[in-house]
């Protein structure tokens, strides 16, 4: 991500918004000089509202509606239209891990007349904005009257968090209820109790592993308890903590049993699909390592751990354990599965609890040199991105997805950069919209299936059990290891396939040019083949839609038969089971199938 901002600019930037007022403090407190009360009491707030504003500047410039995205769209606009939470009609797979985002965008695309993509687009973009006031209300907590938002343009021109801060996923609202949580921990009672666990479990109902905050969380509430127990020895004030807290588990237990019986299982297809059940250090030492030290983020979470051992009031305590004990848990789980392919994902929600507990140390040192050098030590590590990504460049498996979707229009629709949009408008527009459905097999499905909307099996098992339930040969990418069988696909009477990796493969070499298929006469250069052929469809598609070329099968065939004299069965007998997968098993066509057979004989 080094193109994001030139590093002299970021470094005047973070200089001007966070650096200059913070030491300009500290030295008037070295000096003696009382802080004005005008300055005490707007300045914070003043900081904030412009990080808001150059923040939201910075995610304008890297616009992006990510494809994973679509996936979740295509759900919720099944839904809302009263089709089930499913990708193709009447097949209930849970293909997407982000059930609570999902279901918001359905009842907003049920309520309003705003286009899906725009509703992602912008609930990504308000959440960017709450996570900055969520971050400034806890830096408040923390840090008491003279609070001094450090974390909040820290995280506003942080590269990774500006990143996530469109896209259209889930990624930033995941970090907002984990702040909301956080922010509920720090103070006391069984309401505050009660809307900490809340929090915990919305956000483990957007996505399954930040059940792992939500468990930190009751560490950190079970803790409390005991302390509380051995004080003042009132074990029913200690049961109504634990049962404020515990109390929204209910929900999720709900939401469990609604999923077994509507998909039939407890995990996610997307669990086996993405291999989560296998553990993968290696490739995950790799991912947090590209983040900690790649990103210099590792700087504030080395000052969150002192900040966590660092004496101080109860809400830094609370803040500074649930904070350490989020990063080496989430942490560890990050590595077993492996990450990512999408850079610094993972770790979104992470950073915010990081900024501010390393902020939270600056209120509490004595020392202004020391001071002082915290604050230029986060300087640094904020503005640093990894040098080793450009552009669409892929290390490890690992890429930075804004370079492959960028949003290049939202008026009068939203556009992405893609060919994956375009084509799946035009397959609507010539296939779908004449009455023409095809069974699609393809990687890389959002954007194609949302906007297409013809069945589609992914062929990398996201959105089909059988896929993704493959043994796994070998560790390639990150999430997109699994490849879906010749004969499933077959039999599924998948008609087109987007040719890529393994897929290039799936008819013999001899037939591969005889079986292409293209649109590029829509200006759309993806290369695809016709997996089955079926005379009915393809007659009606050359008919009616002159962008799509292929070879006239039936034509090729005329040919082969008239040299059939020619051949040797042996030859013959080979061609045959290809040809009865391709095209008879597929098509009504006794007449042609006759006089092979009997040569094959």
């Amino acid at each position: 991500m080094s193109e994001f901002l030139p590093q002299a600019r970021t470094l005047l930037i973070m200089l001007a918004l966070t650096g200059a007022p913070v030491l300009a403090v500290l030295l008037g407190r070295r000096a003696g000089i009382a802080i004005p009360p005008a300055l005490r009491r707007f300045g914070p707030a003043l900081l904030v509202l412009l990080s808001l504003l150059v923040g939201y500047r910075l995610v304008w410039a890297r616009l992006a509606l990510f494809d994973d995205a679509y996936i979740s769209l295509r759900y919720a606009q099944n839904l809302a239209e009263g089709n089930g939470l499913v990708w193709n009609l009447g097949e209930q797979v849970e293909g997407y891990t982000n059930f609570l985002w999902t279901v918001i965008l359905a009842g907003l695309i049920r309520l309003t007349s705003i286009e899906a993509p725009l509703l992602a687009l912008g609930g990504s973009l308000l959440v960017f904005g709450a996570n900055l006031v969520a971050a400034a209300s806890i830096s408040r907590r923390l840090n008491g009257p003279n609070w001094l938002p450090l974390a909040v343009p820290l995280l506003a021109l942080h590269p990774v968090f500006v990143a996530y801060g469109s896209t259209g996923m889930e990624t930033g609202f995941c970090a907002l209820l984990v702040l909301l949580q956080a922010r509920a921990l720090l103070e006391d009672g069984d309401r505050a109790v009660f809307l900490a666990g809340l929090a915990g479990i919305a956000a483990t109902l957007t996505r399954p592993d930040h059940g792992l905050f939500y468990a930190v969380g009751s560490g950190v509430v079970g803790v409390e308890v005991l302390l509380r127990l051995r004080r003042d020895r009132d074990l029913l004030a200690g049961l109504k903590t634990v049962a404020a807290y515990s109390a929204p588990f209910l929900i999720y237990l709900l939401y469990l049993a609604w999923k077994v019986d509507y998909y039939g299982a407890v995990l996610p297809n997307t669990y086996w699909a993405k291999s989560a059940d296998q553990a993968w250090w290696i490739q995950g030492k790799r991912y947090a390592w590209m983040f900690w030290i790649g990103t210099s983020a590792g700087i504030p979470a080395l000052i969150a751990a002192v900040a966590a051992l660092w004496p101080g009031d109860r809400a830094q305590v609370r803040f500074g354990a649930f904070t350490l004990a989020a990063v080496v848990l989430y942490d560890l789980y990050v590595m077993k599965v492996g990450g990512d392919f999408m850079f610094g994902r993972f770790f979104v929600s992470l950073l915010p609890l990081v900024l501010l507990a390393s902020g939270s140390l600056l209120g509490r040192l004595r020392h202004w040199p020391l001071a002082a050098a915290l604050v230029c030590g986060l300087l640094l590590a904020s503005t640093q991105s990894d040098p080793l990504f450009e552009g669409t460049t892929e290390r490890h498996g690992i890429v930075d997805e804004n370079a492959y979707w960028p949003v290049e229009a939202l008026r009068p629709e939203v556009q992405v950069a893609s060919q994956h949009s375009k084509l799946g408008r035009f397959l609507h527009r010539e296939l779908l919209e004449r009455g023409m459905s095809p069974t699609i097999g393809s990687g890389g499905i959002g954007q194609l299936g949302f906007y297409s909307r013809l069945p589609i099996i992914d062929s990398r098992g996201l959105t089909d059990p059988v896929i993704a339930k493959q043994p796994l040969k070998k560790r390639t990418r990150p999430g997109h290891e699994k490849r879906a069988p010749r004969s499933y696909l077959i039999e599924r009477e998948v008609r087109f396939l987007r040719l890529k990796g393994g897929q290039r493969r799936f008819h013999p070499k001899r037939f591969r040019e005889l079986t292409k298929l293209s649109f590029r006469a829509a200006g759309i250069g993806d290369e695809w083949q016709i997996a089955t052929y079926d005379r009915a469809l393809m007659r009606r598609i050359a008919a009616e839609v002159p962008d799509i070329r292929f070879q006239d099968f039936e034509a090729w065939l005329d040919r082969y038969i008239d040299t059939l004299p020619a051949k040797k069965p042996s030859q013959v007998t080979k061609d045959l089971p290809w040809l009865k997968a391709y095209y008879f098993d597929h098509s009504d066509d006794a007449a042609r199938l006759a006089p092979i057979e009997a040569r094959a004989r």
